[in-house]
């Protein structure tokens, strides 16, 4: 993962809310989520609306498919340039 502006971290680090803080956090931790790891690890039925969370407090994410544990494409996220 490309070194991300100190600006940019402190404003990720400012977010207090549990579900965008919870992607934010894995995503600065392992570069990028799934909708499999929102539903599976973090137990969250609606995985896009936590993306969307995410969106709403000014963080840009990229969307990009990989497979998923059942041979599937899924949606992935990580942040934007």
């Amino acid at each position: 993962m490309p070194e991300l502006p100190s600006d940019f971290i402190d404003l990720c680090q400012s977010i207090a809310t549990k579900r965008p803080k919870t992607v934010i956090d894995h995503i600065l931790a392992h570069g990028s989520i799934t909708t499999e790891e929102l539903k599976v690890i973090y137990g969250y039925s609606h995985p896009p609306r936590a993306i969307r969370d995410v969106r709403e407090h000014g963080i840009s994410i990229t969307t990009f498919r990989v497979t998923g544990s059942d041979g599937r494409k899924i949606a992935a996220y990580r942040f934007s340039d």
